[in-house]
C-alpha cells in the first residue's frame, strides 16, 4: 500500500510540474507601456464606479483618479499592487499603461498578481491620472490598491521590508526542508535513519514555496508571470500528501486504510480542480474553497488518528508533542483562512506558516538527533561486530565469520566453490627472520589473496598460515583468472622484495551433493587438494 501511494505521489508531482510549465508557456499578459521604465509616499485617490458595457463580471469597473504631485530628480514612479485585476492607466485621457490577460491564453481569465509601475516625469505634474480596474472575480473588484509615489527602488525595498517576517519564515522553512531531504539522501544506506523524514522535507519545501509565491514581493522577482498566481494553488493542493505520509509513520497503525483515504482525497482534489481549470469551467481561484475544505478534512482526519493512537497505545511524549503541533497548525491555518476570506485574499497567511515551521523544526531536529544517536550506537555495534568477525592482523574474515557464512548460504551451496590456501615455510620465516617478519609474511599474503579473490568471493583467515576463499562461482575460467592474478601478484612481490619469498599452496573444490553435507565438507576436500599441491611444491614437482 505504501509503495503504491508513494508512486502515485511522485506521478502527481510530475503532473503538477508539467502543469506549471504549461502555465508558464501558455499564459501571457497583454501589456501596454508607452513610457520609459526607469523616500516614496502614498497618494489618496478618488474612487468611482463606471459601467463598462461588457457582460458580467466585466460590466462594472472601479475607477481611481488622482493628480500627479511635484516630482523630484526629474522622474518618479506611480506603483500599486493588483490582485486578479486588469488595469488601465491614462494621464489626461491618454492611455499610457494597460495590463490584462491575452485573448489567446490557453485557459484562464485572470491576469494574476502583479506590481504595476508607471514612470512619471516633470511634464506630468498636476495632470490627472485615472486607473481603471476590472476583475473576473467580484470579490477582487473592490480591493482598493495602495498607490505609492516615489523612486522605484525605494518602493521595492519598502515592500520587501514590510513582508520580511513571512519572507524570512518561508526561507527558513525552505532551508529546513532542503536539509532534511539532504540528510535522508546522504544517509540513505543506513537503515537506522527514518526515511519518512524525506516526506517532512518535501512538505517543508512545498509550504515554503507556497508562502513565497503568495507574497506580494514574489511579483517583484517574477514580474508579469501568471506562474506566481497559479503556483500557490498547485502547491496547496499537493501539500496534504507529504504531510500525511510523514505523520502516518509515527503511528502504530500506519497501515490503517484511513491514511490511504486521506492521500486519495488529495489526489481527487488535484484531478478535479485541474480538469475544471483546463476545461475553463472554473479556475483554481474559484475552486480554492474545495482545496481549503480538502485540507481541513485531511487535518481533521489526522487529528482523529492521533486521538485513536492516544486511546490505543497511550500518550507518549512524542505523540503528545505531535498532537500539540498539529492542533497549533490547524488553529493557525483556520485563523489564516478566516482573514483570507474576510479580506478577499488580500491578507498574508502567516499564522499557519509559523505553526508548520515550528512543526518542521521540532520534528525535523528531534528526528535528526535521534537518527544520529542510533547511527552512533550502530557504529559502535559495527565496531564490535567487526572485532568479532574479522581477523585482527589481516583484516580478513575469521573462522567465526566462516561458520555464519556457511549457515547463510546453506540453501544454495551448489553455487559456490571453496578455495583453501596455505603459506609455505612460515615457521622457517619466523625462526630465521623473527616473528615480525612472519607477521609481515602473513599480512602481505593476505593482501595478495584479497586483491586476487575479493571481487568474486569472501576471504577468510582460518588461523595461523591457513586461508580460505568462499568463491561465488563454480566456473573453472573464473577460478583460473583469479588464480593467475594471484600468481602474477606473488611473482611481482618476490621480484621487488628480497627479505623472504612468498609461496602459497592452494586447492579448490565445488560443492557436490553426493559427497558433501554442507560447505564444511567441501572445504575439507579443498584442504586435501591444497596439501597435495603443497607436497608437490616442496618436493620440487611444481
Amino acid at each position: 500500500m505504501e509503495k503504491k501511494v508513494v508512486r502515485l505521489y511522485w506521478i502527481f508531482a510530475g503532473i503538477l510540474l508539467g502543469i506549471i510549465l504549461l502555465v508558464g508557456c501558455s499564459f501571457r499578459y497583454d501589456l501596454t507601456m508607452d513610457r520609459m521604465d526607469d523616500g516614496y509616499r502614498i497618494l489618496n485617490a478618488k474612487q468611482t464606479e463606471t459601467e463598462t458595457g461588457n457582460t458580467a463580471p466585466y460590466d462594472v469597473a472601479v475607477e481611481y483618479s488622482l493628480y500627479v504631485p511635484e516630482i523630484q530628480n526629474g522622474r518618479q514612479e506611480l506603483a500599486f499592487y493588483s490582485v486578479h485585476q486588469s488595469v488601465e492607466v491614462a494621464i489626461d485621457g491618454v492611455q499610457v499603461y494597460a495590463m490584462f490577460p491575452a485573448e489567446e491564453n490557453a485557459f484562464g481569465k485572470t491576469p494574476g498578481h502583479a506590481w504595476n509601475f508607471i514612470p512619471l516625469t516633470d511634464g506630468d505634474v498636476g495632470k490627472e491620472i485615472k486607473i481603471t480596474i476590472t476583475s473576473p472575480y467580484k470579490s477582487n473588484l473592490y480591493l482598493e490598491p495602495v498607490f505609492y509615489f516615489g523612486e522605484k527602488s525605494t518602493i521595492v525595498l519598502s515592500q520587501l521590508l514590510q513582508e520580511l517576517p513571512p519572507l524570512g519564515l518561508a526561507i527558513l522553512t525552505f532551508l529546513g526542508g532542503i536539509l532534511l531531504i539532504g540528510f535522508v539522501v546522504y544517509t540513505c544506506k543506513d537503515s537506522r535513519v527514518d526515511k519518512s523524514l524525506i516526506h517532512l522535507g518535501i512538505f517543508a519545501v512545498l509550504i515554503a514555496l507556497w508562502q513565497f509565491f503568495d507574497l506580494h514581493c514574489s511579483s517583484i522577482f517574477f514580474p508579469y508571470s501568471l506562474v506566481t498566481c497559479y503556483f500557490p494553488f498547485l502547491v496547496l493542493m499537493l501539500l496534504p500528501v507529504p504531510f500525511v505520509m510523514f505523520v502516518r509513520h509515527m503511528h502504530k497503525s500506519k497501515n490503517h486504510p484511513l491514511w490511504g483515504i486521506m492521500c486519495g482525497i488529495s489526489f481527487v482534489n488535484i484531478v478535479v480542480n485541474t480538469l475544471l481549470q483546463v476545461t475553463d469551467i472554473a479556475d483554481f481561484k474559484e475552486t480554492l474553497w474545495i482545496t481549503h475544505l480538502t485540507f481541513g478534512l485531511v487535518i481533521g482526519m489526522g487529528i482523529f488518528m492521533l486521538i485513536r493512537e492516544w486511546r490505543s497505545v497511550g500518550l507518549s511524549p512524542r505523540l503528545r508533542l505531535n498532537m500539540i503541533c498539529v492542533v497549533a497548525c490547524a488553529i493557525g491555518s483556520f485563523i489564516d483562512l478566516v482573514f483570507y476570506y474576510l479580506t478577499s485574499g488580500a491578507s498574508v497567511m502567516i499564522c499557519g506558516l509559523t505553526g508548520f515551521l515550528v512543526y518542521v523544526m521540532v520534528f525535523g531536529a528531534s528526528s535528526v538527533v535521534e537518527a544520529k544517536h542510533l547511527m552512533a550506537i550502530g557504529k559502535e555495534a559495527e565496531k564490535f561486530e567487526k572485532m568479532a568477525y574479522h581477523d585482527q592482523l589481516t583484516g580478513l574474515y575469521n573462522r567465526l565469520a566462516w561458520v555464519d557464512m556457511v549457515k547463510k548460504v546453506g540453501e544454495h551451496p551448489e553455487e559456490y566453490m571453496v578455495i583453501m590456501l596455505d603459506l609455505n615455510d612460515l615457521k622457517r620465516c619466523n625462526d630465521s627472520l623473527g616473528h615480525d617478519c612472519g607477521d609481515r609474511y602473513i599480512t602481505e599474503s593476505a593482501k595478495i589473496i584479497e586483491k586476487s579473490f575479493g571481487r568474486q568471493g569472501n576471504c577468510f583467515r582460518m588461523g595461523g598460515d591457513e586461508f580460505c576463499v568462499l568463491f561465488h562461482s563454480t566456473k573453472v575460467e573464473d577460478y583460473m583468472e583469479c588464480m593467475d592474478r594471484m600468481q602474477e601478484s606473488i611473482k611481482n612481490y618476490n621480484a621487488e622484495n628480497g627479505n623472504f619469498v612468498i609461496q602459497i599452496a592452494y586447492g579448490a573444490a565445488s560443492f557436490d551433493k553426493s559427497l558433501d553435507y554442507d560447505l564444511n565438507d567441501t572445504r575439507s576436500r579443498a584442504d586435501a587438494a591444497m596439501y597435495h599441491r603443497k607436497f608437490k611444491m616442496k618436493s620440487g614437482e611444481e
